[in-house]
């Protein structure tokens, strides 16, 4: 996770604390709070409200937080106080939702892919553009200062004549965290369920 860079105190200065919302929480919207959390005294920040389709995550989130929750995300975006959102939902969430975060006056992170489209990825650029608002996508590891530093190389001609590159991430094996305990469907949990296994299937698909 890395989005150390998502607001620049040049937007909102230096003195004034950031406050966030995050939609998702899974694995990485939980990792992404977490983190916020733990920085907020640090970094004057604040996460005053999390958006999750499964109630279960949606109290673990508010817990964490210790603020507002919301099934709804557009609920959450209408609030005033919200400075910023990260979305980390599913992928085809991802070009609605910011567009949706951008209309409302929020500067947004949103996790990788940033789009399903082109289509989608102007659209989204050109909200970011009319709102006037910070748009980050969140690349992880491709954002590390390896991938920078060799770009420097290249730019400078330090590395010759570069004629081919490759380069892939892959981890379908059996090892891979894809198979194992962080990804196994709950089949006790649904739309049909009440209380903390309740998930809210229209707002998901």
């Amino acid at each position: 996770m890395a989005f150390g860079g998502t607001i620049p105190h040049s937007v909102l200065g230096a003195n004034d604390r950031i406050n966030f919302g995050i939609i998702g929480l899974g694995s990485n919207g939980s990792s992404h709070l977490k983190s916020l959390v733990n920085r907020s005294k640090e970094d004057n920040i604040k996460v005053v409200a999390v958006s999750e389709v499964y109630r279960k995550r949606l109290t673990q989130g508010m817990n964490i937080c210790k603020g507002y929750g919301y099934i709804d995300y557009r609920k959450m975006l209408d609030r005033k106080d919200i400075d910023a959102v990260i979305i980390s939902t599913p992928d085809h969430w991802h070009s609605k939702m910011s567009i949706d975060a951008l209309d409302a006056g929020k500067h947004v992170y949103c996790e990788k892919p940033m789009t399903l489209t082109i289509k989608q990825a102007i659209e989204v650029r050109n909200a970011a553009r009319r709102h006037k608002k910070v748009f980050q996508v969140g690349p992880q590891r491709t954002a590390q200062n390896k991938y920078w530093k060799a770009h420097e190389l290249i730019r400078e001609g330090r590395m010759g004549k570069i004629s081919w590159a490759q380069c892939s991430w892959n981890r379908n094996y059996r090892g891979s965290d894809v198979y194992g305990s962080a990804y196994r469907i709950d089949e006790t949990v649904g739309p049909h369920m009440t209380g903390e296994k309740y998930i809210d299937w229209d707002m998901w698909r």
